[in-house]
């Protein structure tokens, strides 16, 4: 199956018995800049919760995100930031 296949099917699905991801990257600005421990539990999150790569960009001011859109919604990533305790604001259209 070519990478154009996979494109036709829907976030979360299976082809011939493997299962492909949909990668989605939508940043956030951040309210304040991060303390020691939220930088901690940020470098833990990649590989946990479908996540797959965060970057601070703007001089630490906004975050990027990469998550896998077959397994959770823009508002479930949200929550997972807030949970840490990141201080993040809606994503950025």
């Amino acid at each position: 199956m070519s990478h154009d296949d996979a494109k036709s099917y829907p976030a979360c699905c299976h082809f011939a018995g493997k299962r492909f991801m949909t990668p989605v990257e939508v940043r956030y600005h951040l309210q304040m800049r991060l303390s020691n421990k939220q930088m901690r539990w940020l470098a833990a999150l990649p590989g946990t919760y479908g996540i797959r790569r965060l970057q601070l960009e703007d001089a630490g001011t906004r975050l990027l995100v990469e998550y896998d859109a077959s397994r959770y919604r823009l508002p479930e990533v949200t929550n997972i930031l807030h949970a840490g305790g990141l201080p993040v604001v809606e994503p950025e259209a």
